[in-house]
């Protein structure tokens, strides 16, 4: 990915500032905006995925965050948690479901409005812009201590009419 600057700088003559990172693979276009804000610790990311060839293609874009253990059972834990995911929390059907034991979760798949994952102080999700896609969720045992959770959405990408990107958030 080609970075837009090398450096950036917000304040308050300058609340906000966007990093853009360009690049491409076996046809495809990704741009990833992450906008830095002055007044919180909040990155927003955008990732807009193009398809530049004439046949459709299916895409993944995966978020993954490890974690050493299950954070909530009662076994002796860090004095420093660090920023471990605890939760998984998805929207579907008008419905919005948790998953708070990611050591035990099962693979979930569906359609849906948005997928995120987080701690006590933090949290990424996934939003899609527009139709087709699925959000799922996985919990992987690495080893005994580490299980690696995913959030990931699929899409297919054609080029109809000139169209032919499609916006995660």
């Amino acid at each position: 990915m080609r970075p837009s600057t090398d450096s950036l700088k917000v304040g308050a003559d300058r609340p906000s500032q966007d990093l853009i990172l360009t690049g491409g693979l076996s046809g495809l276009r990704v741009t990833e905006t992450q906008t830095f804000h002055a007044d919180t610790y909040t990155i927003d990311k955008r990732i807009r995925v193009e398809n530049t060839g004439a046949s459709p293609r299916e895409i993944t874009v995966a978020l993954p965050w490890s974690t050493r253990q299950d954070w909530r059972d009662e076994k002796t834990k860090e004095k420093f948690q660090g920023q471990h995911p605890t939760d998984i929390v998805w929207s579907t059907g008008g419905s919005v479901a948790h998953a708070d034991n990611l050591c035990t979760m099962h693979a979930v798949t569906t359609d849906g409005s948005w997928i995120g994952m987080g701690s006590v102080w933090y949290m990424t999700a996934l939003v899609p812009h527009g139709d087709g896609f699925k959000l799922s969720a996985r919990s992987d045992v690495v080893n005994q201590l580490e299980h690696c959770c995913s959030l990931v959405t699929r899409t297919s990408l054609s080029r109809q009419h000139g169209h032919a990107g499609r916006q995660i958030a």
